[in-house]
C-alpha cells in the first residue's frame, strides 16, 4: 500500500528505512480504525523519502500528531523518534537532538544542532567545499585568499551588506577546527576580519601569527574537511539577543 500510494521503490531498504515502513504502516492502520485517512504522510513520504520524512517530522518544537498516535496506541517505540535514536548514523545531530527531547531523554546541548538545510550551515558547506578544492589543487595547502573572494563563494559580494554573516559564518568554521584539533580555517585567508580574534575584556591575546602559520603551513586532507563540516553540522543555532536578531556578541557555540 505504502508503495503503491507514494511510488516509493521499498526494495534493499536500510534497517532505518524498514522500521519507518513499518512505523507507517502500523500508524495507518490505527488511523484507519479511527475512520481517518493519513494522506498527508502519504504526500510527505512521496515528496521526501523515507528518511528525509522522518527528518522532517521529528525536529519540531511540538512532537507530530503522529507520534502522539502511536503513544497512545502503545507503539511509541514504532515512533519516527525511536527509530532515530536507535540509528543515529543515518539521520542528522539536529534530528537526534529533536528525538531525545520528545522521548524525555537528556540532550548534549541546550539548543538544537542548527538545520542542514539552512541558509547559514548551507553556505558553509559551500566555503569548506571550495577550500577543499582550492588545497587539492595546491598539494594540500589553502593558497592564499581574501574574504571577499570566499564570500563570493557563498553568494555574498557585497562585504559592507554580508561582512558580518560572512564574519559568522567564518566563526563557525574555525570553532569547528578547534573542536577537531586543526587550525583555524579562517587565519589561512590573507588576513582576519577586524575584530576576529579580538582581545576583549581578556588580559592576554591570542597567538594570532603561530595560528596564522600553523593553518596556512598545514597538508589539508580531505579528511580534515570531512571533519570540519561534521563538526559544524552540530553548532546550534544562533544565539539571539537585540530583540531577537542575531547580535555582533553572538556566537554560533
Amino acid at each position: 500500500m505504502i508503495a503503491e500510494r507514494t511510488g516509493l521503490n521499498l526494495s534493499d531498504l536500510s534497517l532505518a528505512e524498514a522500521k519507518i515502513v513499518q512505523a507507517v504502516s502500523e500508524y495507518v492502520s490505527v488511523m484507519r480504525q479511527q475512520g481517518k485517512y493519513p494522506q498527508r504522510t502519504f504526500d510527505q513520504l512521496r515528496n521526501r523519502g523515507l528518511r528525509d520524512a522522518a527528518e522532517s517530522a521529528v525536529a519540531r518544537a511540538r512532537p507530530t500528531q503522529g507520534f502522539q498516535t502511536l503513544v497512545d496506541a502503545d507503539l511509541e517505540d514504532l515512533s519516527y523518534e525511536r527509530i532515530v535514536i536507535d540509528h543515529p548514523d543515518e539521520f542528522s545531530p539536529r534530528a537526534l537532538w529533536f528525538s531525545r527531547r520528545t522521548l524525555g531523554l537528556p540532550t548534549s546541548t541546550d539548543k538544537p544542532p542548527t538545520s542542514i538545510e539552512s541558509d547559514t550551515q548551507t553556505r558553509t558547506a559551500a566555503l569548506l567545499v571550495w577550500l577543499r578544492q582550492v588545497a587539492e589543487d595546491n598539494a594540500g595547502l589553502v593558497p592564499r585568499f581574501t574574504n571577499a573572494d570566499a564570500g563570493r563563494v557563498m553568494g555574498m559580494d557585497d562585504l559592507q551588506r554580508y561582512g558580518q554573516v560572512h564574519g559568522n559564518i567564518q566563526s563557525r568554521i574555525d570553532f569547528a577546527c578547534y573542536v577537531c584539533g586543526l587550525p583555524p580555517l579562517g587565519l589561512a585567508a590573507d588576513a582576519p576580519f577586524e575584530r576576529a580574534w579580538g582581545r576583549q575584556d581578556r588580559d592576554w591575546a591570542f597567538p594570532i601569527r603561530s595560528m596564522q602559520n600553523a593553518a596556512q603551513g598545514r597538508v589539508w586532507t580531505a579528511s580534515d574537511f570531512d571533519k570540519v563540516l561534521r563538526q559544524t553540522e552540530q553548532c546550534q543555532g544562533w544565539r539571539t539577543r537585540c530583540g531577537g536578531k542575531p547580535c555582533r556578541k553572538t556566537k554560533p557555540w
